[in-house]
């Protein structure tokens, strides 16, 4: 990937040639302003891993259920139908272990997460595992109705 770099005294003005495609994604903000939770996890080797961090957050948060789904070789993304509030929201997934950090900081800048939901080359999305909760679900997925286009890096 090429990069060019120009210096200007103590300004560096830069920038890169990717190959990229655009993808669609799935928002955590719902229309009252609550947040659904969704969680990314990349180069997690073992599943093992993903489902105890899950496991502990359903267990301290008494969410409910949790459906995970294998996003890459090494990925993992999830997803719990319940509403949280911002601050909640960013209580829950600070604290779950592997969370892709790059992926917590920008949902933390723009205040709401997002998961790709169509198929990245060797990334398609296919379902896993759901992590038993203790209450019931308090959110449709048709009510998630926030969506994004994103360009993101081809693999």
């Amino acid at each position: 990937m090429p990069h060019l770099r120009l210096d200007f005294g103590s300004w560096r003005a830069y920038g890169a040639i990717t190959r990229s495609r655009q993808m669609v994604g799935v928002n955590s903000k719902l229309a009252d302003g609550q947040h659904v939770l969704m969680w990314d996890f990349d180069g997690i080797p073992w599943y093992m891993q993903v489902k105890r961090a899950l496991q502990g957050v359903a267990m301290r948060h008494q969410t409910a259920n949790i459906y995970v789904w294998r996003s890459s070789t090494y990925g993992y993304h999830a997803y719990c139908f319940q509403r949280h509030g911002w601050p909640k929201t960013l209580e829950i997934l600070a604290a779950t272990p592997h969370l892709d950090p790059v992926y917590f900081k920008i949902g933390v800048i723009r205040e709401y997460f997002t998961l790709r939901i169509e198929d990245k080359k060797r990334g398609k999305l296919t379902p896993v595992d759901v992590i038993a909760g203790f209450r019931p679900e308090d959110v449709l997925p048709a009510e998630q109705r926030s969506f994004i286009r994103y360009w993101t890096k081809r693999l």
